[in-house]
């Protein structure tokens, strides 16, 4: 009976850690800086960038199911606040969000999920995202799960999360497998005004327009440029972190070339000999995001 006991007591101990291990998403006080960027196509380096300050404060419920209030603005210093629509995490870790006004939810996350299983998002529109892997990651000294994901239909879409702080596409842009017109990248998160994390590509909680139209990363470089040789030296230095890839695009949006970048790389020498003379954007993609690009000019 005592050995019983003791299993009984070991079981319950065991199932306590476990939902103390689990760090939840959605919470009061809870704020997120999200990184928009606009792509103007067909010229797809001509971009505008704003931030969007996702916010989650105060309780409410709809037919007894109790939500927390999601509220957004432009502002660098936040002080006016919009009602963006509500969410919800349910004790199978699944996160719902639905918007003002509508009586519909969409499932944003599913924390239960195992490494091989799919699932469909309320952002995805009908594509799969595929986990390929979970893998550990401290924040704040504490360890949690990531979520690494990507579709496995036919289109180049990777999204990372990581439990209690959300997507890496932003809070509520998971599954935007489809979207058009730009992309989403979380930069900040905070809880009760105190930071606790940030998206390892940038240094900053608040985006201007100015850092990504006007900056290029001075690491990576081409030469000789102009290049009037048939083959360019593309230079980066340490940019290959993550599922690292390069595409070059001519000056109509059209891509040109693409190829993996391992991490012992630090540099590439390409063929030009069959493009057209003109100016070219290399550009350097890690885990789907922009981290770095560089003009190459062909003569």
């Amino acid at each position: 009976m005592k050995k019983i006991v003791l299993f009984i007591i070991a079981v319950a101990w065991s199932a306590m850690s476990y939902s103390q291990d689990y760090y939840p998403l959605v919470e009061n006080e809870k704020a997120w800086s999200v990184m928009v960027v606009h792509v103007n196509y067909p010229n797809w380096w001509d971009t505008t960038a704003t931030t969007l300050n996702c916010y989650l404060s105060g309780d409410t419920i709809f037919n007894n199911v109790a939500y927390t209030k999601l509220l957004f603005s432009d502002e660098p210093a936040p002080v006016s606040w919009n009602l963006a629509g509500f969410m919800r995490e349910d004790v199978d870790h699944k996160v719902w969000m639905k918007d003002a006004g509508t009586s519909d939810e969409i499932l944003l996350y599913d924390f239960a999920l195992a490494a091989g299983d799919s699932t469909i998002l309320g952002n995805s529109s009908g594509a799969f995202l595929h986990v390929d892997s979970i893998t550990s990651i401290l924040v704040n000294g504490s360890p949690r799960q990531k979520y690494h994901l990507s579709t496995k239909q036919g289109y180049d879409y990777h999204e990372t999360w990581i439990e209690g702080v959300g997507s890496n596409k932003g809070i509520i842009f998971s599954g935007t497998v489809y979207w058009t017109g730009g992309h989403y990248w979380y930069l900040c998160m905070t809880h009760n005004g105190e930071f606790v994390y940030q998206n390892p590509n940038y240094n900053f909680c608040y985006f201007t327009n100015v850092s990504i139209q006007e900056t290029d990363n001075p690491v990576f470089q081409a030469y000789p440029n102009p290049s009037g040789t048939g083959s360019v030296v593309l230079s980066f230095g340490n940019q290959a972190v993550g599922n690292t890839m390069l595409k070059v695009f001519d000056m109509h949006g059209q891509q040109v070339h693409t190829q993996n970048i391992s991490s012992h790389q630090h540099a590439i020498n390409l063929s030009t000999t069959d493009w057209s003379a003109g100016v070219y954007i290399a550009a350097i993609f890690s885990d789907g995001l922009l981290i770095a690009k560089c003009k190459i000019i062909v003569e």
